[in-house]
């Protein structure tokens, strides 16, 4: 009886214990097994860290600092002028035309004459569909869609930035009228105070008139055609629709085809005629201010001033007459 009397009050010594150390780690909130070994158990979820202590080990770990990195930096102004220099001005590109495409037309323009980099290109003067043209956002998804409008015109603008500012006058004159294909040749000239053809030379060029809104450049070469080789064609289009607004200037390869375009008198675009004048010159404009009537700046357009002096003199003629009749 003895025996069975120890056997008890051990047995309820175990069970108090037992109940202890439940309440116990219940209290404490403590994530040990039963047997009181951390993490004893392989199939326990993973404790989960706080947002806080979370994104203070991103801050610190290394793995976050080449993701700053990769973030594109503003150019300077300094390196915009830098890159400015280096940049080449690409015109009447196809505009079933990439990158690539572009790149390699280049490159077998230019030949053994240059080697260097041909990066980054990108493309402007994009013509697009309707809804395309809302907004800045639009535009740039419709070039990536390729949602081209062909119909209002069939080329685009491009820029190339080359390696140094030396080189682009190298490489415009290789790729300026270079033919792309049936009816596209490339202009290429340098950007900002590197543009040379910036300013068509008065005497090898002419102006266009009365042209279409959808006219290209193919058209145009093909009319002015007769009078010489035709080394570049400027047609003026409006920033947002793309269109032609309704004059373009054409430079030709000899001073002595002006002459020959000015007697092209039936020359038509489209079903339309074009009417061919000689570029004024700036100079002559500003000499002639204040002279006759017209503008209040004195700029008055070649025709205009023509119209004026004959009714003039028609006016002094008129004047001869009275007083001869008068006596």
């Amino acid at each position: 009886s003895d025996f069975i009397r120890l056997a008890t009050k051990e047995t309820d010594k175990e069970k108090t214990g037992l109940a202890n150390r439940f309440s116990k780690l219940f209290a404490e909130g403590n994530s040990l097994s039963l047997l009181g070994s951390p993490g004893a158990s392989p199939s326990a979820p993973p404790v989960k860290a706080s947002s806080s202590s979370a994104a203070k080990e991103k801050e610190g770990s290394p793995e976050a600092e080449p993701t700053k990195a990769s973030k594109k930096r503003k150019l300077t102004d300094e390196e915009l002028k830098e890159r400015e220099a280096r940049t080449l001005f690409v015109g009447n590109v196809p505009l079933a035309w990439d990158e690539k495409k572009l790149r390699k037309n280049i490159r077998e323009a230019v030949g053994d004459k240059y080697a260097g980099q041909l990066k980054p290109i990108w493309f402007r003067a994009i013509p697009l569909a309707g809804k395309w043209n809302w907004s800045d956002k639009m535009r740039k998804a419709g070039s990536i869609q390729k949602a081209f409008d062909a119909d209002t015109a069939d080329s685009k603008n491009a820029y190339v930035v080359l390696g140094a500012p030396e080189d682009v006058a190298v490489v415009a004159k290789a790729v300026n009228n270079f033919q792309a294909d049936q009816t596209h040749n490339l202009r290429a000239d340098g950007v900002g105070s590197g543009a040379v053809m910036k300013k068509f030379d008065r005497k090898r060029s002419v102006f266009l008139g009365n042209l279409p809104p959808r006219v290209t450049e193919a058209e145009i070469r093909e009319v002015m055609s007769p009078a010489g080789t035709v080394d570049a064609v400027r047609i003026v289009r409006d920033k947002a629709s793309k269109e032609c607004q309704g004059f373009a200037f054409v430079r030709f390869a000899e001073r002595s085809s002006v002459k020959e375009a000015l007697n092209l008198w039936e020359a038509t675009i489209q079903g339309r005629w074009i009417r061919i004048m000689k570029v004024q010159d700036e100079t002559s404009s500003e000499k002639g201010k204040g002279k006759g009537k017209g503008k209040e700046d004195g700029s008055v357009h070649p025709a205009t001033r023509r119209k004026q002096l004959q009714q003039a003199q028609r006016q002094r003629q008129k004047g001869k007459k009275k007083k001869e009749f008068a006596k």
